[in-house]
């Protein structure tokens, strides 16, 4: 038996729900055919893929790699079938100008400033993770202008007709924990006192943010134990905030329910944030203006976050738009 679609999504729904009888109710199945299925796929592969206890299920160690792969592949078909409708579209109107952009607050953002600067205008937006996947429908002319980010060490590789423009150097990714977690109380959390927690990532993603972190934990003395992929953030806060798992949240990030939000010491972990255009785009003679109108909203939004709010008090604007030795107007290649 080969795997497909089905299976991948079977796969998933067990580990979401815990248990083989909430899955069924989830996929609308009956709990016994779900049984005999997840049997099979287990015999497939050659290894059992959950641990069954009386209260439900958990994934073995075989288990939660299959699992992280499978909703690699989902959300991979689901990119896929998102950009082949976006390219199929012939009713876009003449003169539209198309944005893309990774998914956080940025992207309605520099929506709201473009129809500051080009009222009237048309602008449908993209939401995509895949930052190559943004850049060359930019290259192509899919799209007009994309916002991107990227993380120390992954810098971003952009076709040649492409330049990217710095926005943010050095945004910093805060700590998420529970909040009855022993580091709760502090006023910033060092990465040490979560060595020995576990950890709920977003699913991977082209950005190398996985292995970000891991370098970033391993200057700290210790790898992290990846043990979560969540598709979205509302599945990582139920994690965190049920003390299960620990995180990071983008600096505009939204403070949960039952979780605190801390800066890590000395704010080892950080993205910066570009905007790209093609050098023959409308969009390229925008730049400054946008720039400038671009970070009056993002510190509107900063003072609206607590947690980044009280970090920018401290350290100033400055530590975020202090660039790295790098063009502040660069082409990758």
């Amino acid at each position: 038996m080969r795997l497909g679609f089905h299976h991948l999504e079977v796969l998933v729904a067990v580990a979401d729900a815990g248990s083989i009888r909430k899955a069924a109710q989830l996929l609308q199945v009956a709990q016994p055919a779900l049984t005999t299925q997840l049997h099979r796929i287990e015999l497939a592969l050659g290894s059992s893929l959950f641990h069954r206890h009386r209260d439900g299920v958990t994934p073995t160690e075989v288990g939660r790699y299959a699992i992280t792969r499978a909703r690699e592949l989902l959300a991979g078909i689901d990119d896929l079938e998102t950009t082949l409708r976006t390219l199929a579209k012939d009713e876009q109107p003449v003169g539209a100008l198309r944005v893309g952009g990774v998914a956080g607050p940025f992207l309605p953002i520099l929506v709201d400033v473009l129809r500051e600067l080009l009222p009237g205008r048309d602008i449908p937006t993209v939401m995509e993770p895949m930052v190559g996947t943004l850049l060359e429908r930019l290259s192509t002319g899919a799209l007009d202008i994309v916002v991107v980010h990227e993380f120390p060490g992954f810098e971003v590789r952009a076709p040649e007709n492409i330049d990217l423009h710095v926005i943010i150097a050095a945004e910093p990714i805060f700590a998420m924990v529970a909040e009855s977690h022993p580091t709760a109380g502090k006023s910033e959390i060092c990465l040490a006192d979560l060595a020995d927690d576990d950890w709920v990532m977003m699913t991977p993603d082209d950005t190398g943010l996985y292995a970000r972190l891991r370098i970033v934990c391993a200057s700290a003395g210790f790898t992290p134990r990846i043990r979560h992929a969540a598709s979205d953030s509302s599945a990582a806060i139920a994690l965190i905030s049920a003390g299960q798992a620990v995180g990071g949240l983008y600096a505009t990030g939204r403070p949960a329910p039952g979780v605190t939000v801390r800066p890590i010491a000395g704010t080892p972990h950080c993205r910066q944030i570009m905007l790209g255009w093609r050098r023959d785009s409308e969009v390229a003679g925008l730049g400054d203006e946008l720039a400038e109108r671009l970070l009056q909203q993002y510190f509107d939004l900063a003072n609206d976050r607590p947690h980044y709010a009280s970090w920018l008090a401290v350290r100033g604007r400055d530590a975020i738009l202090t660039l790295p030795p790098r063009a502040h107007v660069s082409t990758r290649t």
